[in-house]
């Protein structure tokens, strides 16, 4: 991972969760990630909208819950955007997570 990771960052990851109504799978799914959490990486959810208990839900078990237009391309640019890590990993709350590492 080294490699892959920005030299003064630290090896910092940053997973970016696009959601849209995913209160069902969200404490799981993010609970799931929280050992990177408490290693120094960063979750950030970016919600495209939700009506459901989404954003409240996953306040506490991320780094940063955003807002953003809908549209899993603007939700990912936003979470690009505030990401401080120098590698970022992009997972998907419906089937997962899958890397995609820039």
């Amino acid at each position: 991972m080294g490699d892959v990771c920005c030299e003064g960052d630290g090896g910092r990851v940053s997973v970016i969760v696009p959601c849209l109504n995913e209160a069902d799978v969200l404490e799981a799914r993010l609970g799931a990630l929280q050992p990177l959490r408490r290693v120094g990486h960063e979750v950030i959810l970016v919600d495209g909208g939700s009506t459901d208990d989404s954003v409240e839900l996953a306040g506490p078990l991320a780094d940063l819950v955003l807002r953003s237009p809908p549209g899993r391309a603007a939700q990912m640019n936003l979470g690009a955007r505030e990401a401080r890590g120098g590698a970022r990993f992009e997972g998907t709350l419906e089937d997962g997570y899958r890397a995609c590492l820039w």
